[in-house]
This record gives structure tokens, sequence and C-alpha cells, in this order.
């Protein structure tokens, strides 16, 4: 099981009769993946480029948040020795907190907060998708 890779991509033959005959798996490339994460963003309409650091450093941010969760997980997942890396690295520097709310001694909209703080929210549906000649 551990010689299977996780994403792989099909090596696809053209049979005598026009059909795809799919041969041995191959792991994908992460230049691959990379460009298909790039694309996906560009076809989302986000404003900055979608990256797999971005993914990494959402997953590491979103376990780090979970109440169900501590720092033992998050570094197993991130695949960390301790939790200075994250901290120094991956830690959003947006405060996901209600400031406000705090001040004024009432109830956090946290719910607000975290939904402000979304890479959906940076999606322009103007943004050219190809060059223009």
């Amino acid at each position: 099981m551990k010689d299977k890779p996780v994403s792989c991509v099909s090596n696809a033959a053209r049979s005598g009769k026009g059909q795809e005959v799919h041969e041995a798996h191959e792991a994908l490339p992460y230049g691959r993946y990379q460009e298909w994460v790039k694309r996906l963003g560009e076809e989302t309409g986000f404003v900055q480029v979608l990256t797999t650091y971005c993914l990494r450093r959402a997953t590491g941010n979103a376990i780090n948040d979970d109440r169900n969760s501590n720092e033992a997980v998050r570094n197993l997942v991130l695949d960390h020795a301790n939790s200075t890396i994250f901290q120094r690295n991956y830690l959003s520097r947006m405060i996901r907190y209600d400031t406000q709310a705090a001040y004024r001694g009432t109830a956090s909209r946290g719910d607000l907060i975290v939904t402000s703080h979304r890479i959906s929210r940076m999606t322009d549906p103007r943004r050219p998708r190809e060059l223009s000649t």
C-alpha cells in the first residue's frame, strides 16, 4: 500500500479500436499539480495567485483554529518538529478575533470575522483570463 501514490496520473494509450487503454499509474509530478492549482485560482478569479503553499497554510490554520484539535495534531499533519515553524511561517497574520466586541463587552460575531478573511472574498469576476493581443 505504501508504494501506491495518493495522486496519480494515467499513462493512457490508444488501442487499435480508438479506445483509451490505461497502463501503469505513476505519481503525479509536483510541477503538474502546482500548475493545476494555479490555473484553478485563475479560473476562480482570485486576485492573488493560488499556490500549493496557500493550501498548506490554510490547512495548518484550519487545524490550529479547530477546538477539537491540538498542537501535536497540527505538527503531525504539517510534518513539523515543533510549533515554532508554524508560528513563524504559517500562522495567519490576519487577526481573526472580534476585538470590537471584546472592547464593547458584547457577544462575538465569530462567523462574520471568519467569513471576512476567506480567500473567496478576494475574487474579481472581471479579471482577464487570457492575455490581450
